[in-house]
């Protein structure tokens, strides 16, 4: 993972994860570097016909920010603000979302031509944002292992200075991991 903040930017192993058993699943991204420490952004929820449904999420830096989705209530949860906001239909949190991505990829990729742009609504901070997500193509890319492989790369476009730019390379092969990198840039 390529990490740059306003004023720092570094590199640090990352790892995501990805578990389901067909009808609930959980992912986990998370990196340790000694200028920012540990930095985990976790999810888990339902697999829908219409994709990914989280129960909740939880972004853990300095202080944890946590995002319960509370579907017959319409709304999202939000610590520790206890900021309430609306949850409009197809909505999930940031990693939920750059996993669904990779799954529409994988499910239909002839739907989905460099060029093309994905809008998700994404729980972020204390609000719900529609998100873009563009779809730049294939590349060929170096795993962290060496490894050459194409992957697709994926742009979620900053609106605006709140929002940060990720960048993830995900694997046709596996579509539910970044296997190359997801620089995230605040």
């Amino acid at each position: 993972m390529t990490v740059a903040a306003r004023v720092l930017e570094f590199s640090a192993p990352s790892t995501l994860s990805w578990r389901h058993d067909g009808s609930r699943y959980e992912t986990s991204l998370s990196f340790y570097h000694v200028k920012t420490g540990t930095q985990q952004q976790t999810a888990a929820g339902l697999l829908t016909p219409q994709g990914l449904a989280p129960f909740h999420a939880l972004l853990r830096t300095d202080e944890d920010r946590k995002i319960r989705f509370d579907y017959g209530q319409q709304r999202a949860l939000l610590e520790p603000s206890s900021a309430e906001a609306p949850l409009p239909a197809g909505a999930r949190d940031e990693l939920s979302a750059l996993i669904q991505i990779g799954a529409l990829l994988a499910a239909a990729p002839d739907r989905y031509p460099a060029g093309t742009a994905i809008s998700l609504p994404i729980v972020v901070s204390d609000t719900v944002a529609q998100a873009v997500f563009a779809i730049e193509g294939l590349e060929e890319m170096t795993a962290l292992d060496g490894r050459a492989l194409k992957a697709w790369r994926v742009v979620r476009i900053a609106r605006d200075n709140q929002q940060p730019t990720v960048e993830a390379w995900l694997s046709p092969a596996n579509p539910c991991s970044a296997d190359v990198r997801v620089p995230h840039t605040d």
